[in-house]
Order: structure tokens, then sequence, then C-alpha cells
């Protein structure tokens, strides 16, 4: 039968995993807590950052909102902080104010069945505007999402410089998204 070798730095990472466990301050995610069951990490959240590519200053970094474990995305101006209780707890309290936030993508595709396709209509019914123009399984998502997160809007385009076809790509759209 043999023997299990201990891993050699076992007890030097249980040392550095208990000083970051009782760390005050925590992390930029929160103070780091596992579940004692599944040895998930539990009572985290994270900032989702837009980066503008080619912008080398502050101003290309733009907070757009905050995810938080358990709860998912959170909307507005709401934000996840991390209270630190007397019997080293840590709960987590969103803050909403009364504006509403709102997140308009512009969405640049092209016409392919059955993902993006021009909706038909019968003559004599009135011509479809706007997103309503379109149909398909990414349309169907597009509506889906925007159904269940607050705030979600986007504008779909056809871009006229990509031909699918023959696999060229013509030209690109440049978007003003500010």
């Amino acid at each position: 039968m043999e023997s299990i070798e201990q891993f050699s730095f076992t007890r030097q990472l249980r040392l550095y995993i208990e000083v970051v466990l009782t760390q005050e301050d925590g992390t930029l995610t929160g103070r780091i807590q596992f579940d004692p069951h599944t040895g998930w990490r539990t009572n985290y959240s994270a900032t989702v950052i837009e980066i503008k590519p080619g912008v080398n200053s502050l101003n290309s970094i733009k907070e757009r909102f905050q995810w938080a474990q358990g709860k998912g995305f959170l909307l507005g101006q709401q934000r996840v902080f991390h209270e630190n209780r007397p019997n080293n707890t840590v709960i987590q309290k969103g803050v909403l104010v009364d504006k509403p936030w709102k997140l308009r993508l512009n969405v640049v595709t092209v016409l392919v069945k059955p993902f993006v396709m021009l909706r038909r209509s019968n003559p004599g019914d009135p011509q479809h505007k706007g997103n309503d123009r379109f149909e398909g399984y990414c349309i169907d998502l597009l509506k889906l999402l925007a159904k269940n997160i607050s705030g979600f809007e986007y504008n779909i385009f056809v871009s006229e410089g990509t031909e699918l076809d023959n696999l060229t790509a013509v030209g690109m759209e440049c978007l003003d998204i500010s």
C-alpha cells in the first residue's frame, strides 16, 4: 500500500489563506468568504467597465455597471457595498437612486437566415418600422434581453459593407455611440 505524500507547502499555503480570509478590508471584489459546504466563494461583486480602444487617457475607461454574486447585473445607480459586522459576517446592500439607468446599444448586423431576416408584410398592411422590421433567432434573443433587463434598449442596423455569400468584407460601419 502506497502512502500519500503531503504537499510540501500545505502549512504555508494554509497560513496565507488564513491571512486573506481574516483581512478586514478585503479585496477589490469584497472580503473573501467561502461557503463551508461547497467551498465556492460567496458574497463578492465585480465592476464591469468599458475601455475605449485607441484612447490613452483616464477618459477612455467608463464604469458601466456592477455584477454581484447571487444578484446578477445591478442596473442604474445600484451598487453593492460590503459591510463588516461585529461577528465577522459580511452583508451586501444594493443602493438605488431615483434616476433610471439605460443602456442603448446600436446592433450592426447582416441578414443571415435564420438569425436575422427582414420581416415580411402582407400587401395592404402598414410597413414595419424600426426594430420591428426584423425577425429571427438573434432578434428574439434581443427582445428577450430587453424584456428581462430593465433599461436595456437597442437599435438594429443592417451593415451594407459585408457580404457573407463570398465571405468578403467590403467596408465597415461607423456609428456614433456617444
